[in-house]
């Protein structure tokens, strides 16, 4: 693969719109190990909070990250208790469609429920 192909675009595209510079924040639901939120990081936001309910998953976030974690079943989670956020992000709860999983889809009681309703 040549390098040309990995260099980055060039700063002055046309057509590319900015916003302002205020630094939004970010509140995540299901969260799982932190992929969506290192993405709204890596873009320049700032997350508020994040959701997981996956023990493991939690060990992971916490590993990764500072910010607060709510381990906590998001259907008992208290939206008053938590820190405004500009953008509430959801990562796909995979776990009722995983291979990993039970792969239940729509069906499972938790997961495809949650989905639902986000």
């Amino acid at each position: 693969m040549s390098t040309e192909t990995l260099s980055k675009p060039k700063s002055k595209q046309k057509n590319v719109k900015t916003i302002d510079t205020k630094t939004y924040t970010v509140g995540s639901l299901f969260a799982g190990i932190g992929g969506i939120c290192q993405g709204f990081i890596n873009s320049g936001f700032k997350i508020q909070w994040a959701n997981e309910i996956d023990k493991q998953a939690c060990i992971t976030y916490r590993a990764n990250f500072s910010h607060e974690l709510i381990e906590a079943d998001i259907t008992k989670l208290n939206p008053d208790t938590c820190q405004k956020a500009d953008i509430i992000a959801g990562g796909f709860p995979c776990q009722a469609f995983s291979v990993a999983g039970y792969r239940k889809g729509f069906t499972e009681i938790l997961e495809g429920h949650c989905f639902l309703i986000f």
